[in-house]
């Protein structure tokens, strides 16, 4: 089949799986088809019945609003049907309004824009090191270019000199609601993206001469990444729908699409398009394949948390390569140095840019690596929305936050991790641990890095004195009581910093002949409701504090413990940052915001009163 036999068909059914779900980017897809239809009849190298092989391509659709395009050209290549594309949008049908892993030939999911080049920057990187032959094509969109993220991943590309990632950039001049800043000024796109070091050709996108001998040169290319930008006119195809705004995310009635039909005539719905087989037919995406973690003792040192962390994570790494550590300028503080004097190989330098780096890590998670990314707590927060696409795409990576809580002390809020918990917590999931000491805060790494999806470690910046025995071990979803007698009033829940706050409020309550029973809550997510429950069954009150906002942290997760109210919810305090912090000692800080041990004693007492 032609190219331009293709793109009819390709047009025809983007209008027609749109019309028929009464939703969709139709005009989106039609301005790229003509593009789309060229790769795919004569450059696109994948085999379409083992889409696992290393040696295929990949395609990424960054404008994600276009996925009826992209269902379309896998429809061409027989393996979807044709009654299966009319049930795009419907909730059984894998094919969703922008792609997603569902689609088990799309390896991640996109549609918030602005987040497919630095995730094809992640493949890239995955298919040097398994030294694939494989190119990444990413369809973007003129739109989507005012995102700072499109160009932290531009120039992240060239410093890595990712020369097999393809960016076919389709500036077809109309965004959602208007033109798009530029229009169809595509010299001021292609000096963009010079500027950071790429190969840039201008072409028309409707212009099958100008398409093809592009393409032929971005497959030829050795030295440098390739960006495409072709200018096209959005619905081209359909006199009614070209270059008209109005039509973005708009289906066409049934008279329209009839309409638009017989202006596409003729051509054959019947007809077939094979793609360039790879040359490698054996070797596959790595698979199911576990991290491997000995029972290495753990040597009982002085150390903060961080610095064991990294010690810890250094030492494994060099036993087990598909660890990739991530940082964002910050490793002489988070201690992921520690992994570049073991292995330099494994550490890649994102510099300060927290969206790349989650990008990034998505792209080499689907290729069998085990991305560690770390950054202060504080700032994983810029990256909540490719931490939520990390988790639509079915991502398995491992982010550690440092600097947790207002127990940083004086380098002021602006640095606090004080959202994390509740951010972390909201995705589907996911897993938040939140240690005490050096102990089990290596030993619940090494859960961590075992586990599956994303994994948040919270890791306090400040020396603490070790709570547990080397040999102590701990479980993901559990916590330990750290105090317990027959005679305890109250329960006090704590994780990190607090547990120590805890444990000194202890000794005082002690004293006057108050006992209360604490929970080193180290399991956030998932929490140790059994534990919770038993200890609200046996004590008249709960008391949870924490180093953290007072929504979404450990004190509504121990709430969520009571949501079935099979036990009934004993009288409950929750201690935790509710003011705006500021500079200053971490002592003074606990006690400024009313977490600290002089403060639980202080509840206890209070609470006691209540309940005696």
């Amino acid at each position: 089949m032609s190219a331009v036999e293709l793109a009819k068909q390709l047009r025809y059914w983007s209008l027609r799986m749109t019309t028929q779900a009464k939703s969709g980017h139709p005009t989106s897809c039609l301005s790229a088809a003509d593009v789309m239809a060229v790769l795919l009849s004569e450059y696109l190298v994948y085999d379409p019945k083992h889409p696992e092989l290393l040696a295929n391509d990949r395609l990424l659709f960054s404008k994600g609003h276009a996925a009826p395009l992209l269902y379309a050209m896998y429809q061409a290549m027989g393996v979807i049907e044709k009654g299966d594309l009319l049930n795009f949008r419907q909730i059984d049908s894998p094919l969703e309004g922008h792609p997603t892993p569902r689609f088990r030939h799309n390896m991640v999911a996109t549609g918030s824009l602005g987040m497919g080049l630095g995730m094809a920057a992640g493949m890239a990187l995955a298919l040097r090191r398994l030294k694939s032959s494989g190119r990444i094509w990413v369809l973007m969109g003129d739109g989507e270019l005012a995102e700072g993220s499109v160009w932290e991943a531009a120039e992240f590309i060239s410093q890595q000199h990712l020369t097999k990632v393809v960016a076919l950039v389709d500036i077809n001049r109309l965004g959602q609601s208007g033109p798009t800043a530029y229009g169809h000024q595509a010299d001021i796109y292609r000096d963009r993206f010079a500027s950071f070091g790429w190969r840039t050709i201008v072409i028309d996108g409707h212009d099958y001469r100008d398409i093809t001998l592009s393409l032929e040169e971005a497959t030829k290319e050795k030295n440098l990444p390739t960006a495409i930008i072709f200018r096209s006119l959005k619905g081209y195809g359909v006199s009614f729908l070209a270059d008209k705004n109005g039509w973005h995310g708009k289906a066409l009635s049934e008279l329209e699409f009839e309409a638009a039909q017989a202006e596409l005539e003729p051509f054959d719905l019947n007809q077939k398009v094979r793609p360039l087989f790879p040359e490698d037919l054996k070797s596959i995406i790595p698979t199911d394949e576990r991290i491997t973690i000995n029972d290495l003792p753990l040597v009982d040192d002085d150390l903060s948390m961080r610095e064991a962390i990294g010690k810890r994570l250094a030492y494994l790494a060099g036993r087990n390569g598909q660890i990739i550590a991530l940082d964002g300028d910050v490793k002489n503080s988070t201690h992921l140095d520690e992994v570049e004097s073991i292995s330099s190989d494994q550490l890649i330098e994102c510099y300060i840019s927290e969206q790349l780096i989650i990008e990034v890590s998505i792209g080499l998670s689907k290729f069998g690596f085990l991305p560690v990314a770390a950054t202060f707590g504080a700032f994983w927060t810029r990256a909540f929305d490719q931490l939520r696409m990390a988790a639509l795409s079915q991502a398995d990576l491992l982010l550690i936050g440092t600097h947790a809580g207002v127990a940083i002390g004086q380098d002021g809020p602006s640095q606090m991790g004080l959202e994390d918990i509740a951010m972390l917590q909201t995705l589907p999931e996911s897993i938040v641990i939140c240690p005490s000491d050096i102990i089990s805060a290596r030993r619940l790494l090494d859960k961590l890095l075992t586990a599956k999806g994303i994994r948040y470690l919270r890791v306090l910046r400040q020396k603490t004195p070790n709570i547990y025995s080397t040999n102590e071990s701990f479980e993901i979803g559990k916590s330990k009581i750290l105090k317990s007698s027959d005679h305890d009033l109250i329960t006090v829940i704590a994780c990190g910093t607090t547990v120590h706050q805890a444990l000194k409020a202890h000794v005082r309550l002690k004293e006057e002949g108050t006992f209360i029973r604490i929970i080193d809550a180290y399991s956030v997510k998932p929490i140790d409701r059994e534990t919770i429950l038993q200890a609200a069954q046996q004590t008249k009150g709960l008391i949870v504090v924490e180093d953290h906002r007072p929504s979404g942290g450990l004190g509504d997760a121990v709430l969520n413990c009571f949501s079935d109210k099979k036990v009934v919810l004993p009288p409950f305090v929750k201690l935790a940052v509710g003011d705006l912090s500021r500079s200053g000692l971490p002592e003074e800080l606990l006690d400024y915001h009313r977490i600290s041990a002089k403060f639980i004693v202080e509840a206890v007492r209070e609470l006691s009163e209540k309940i005696r």
